[in-house]
């Protein structure tokens, strides 16, 4: 989505790894997309944009649920 919806900088799509299954991971979901912006401003506009609210228009009888984890980033050492 970041070549139709410019307000994005980064953007990820997958599925669960193949890892140890462990109490801590959690890959009960089948598909996840992660969308960084470079300001709150960006995001707003990109809930608005027409790519984005036409995809969902689209999309949401292939979606059984939605989950968003809004964070910002903290700096590290």
């Amino acid at each position: 989505m970041i070549a139709t919806n410019t307000q994005g900088i980064l953007a990820h799509i997958g599925s669960p790894a193949s890892t140890e299954q462990r109490e801590i991971v959690d890959n009960s979901f089948t598909y996840k997309y992660v969308m960084t912006f470079a300001s709150v401003e960006a995001e707003k506009a990109y809930q608005i944009d027409p790519t984005h609210t036409d995809f969902v228009k689209k999309a949401q009888h292939l979606i059984e649920k939605v989950i968003v984890y809004d964070s910002f980033s903290i700096p590290y050492q």
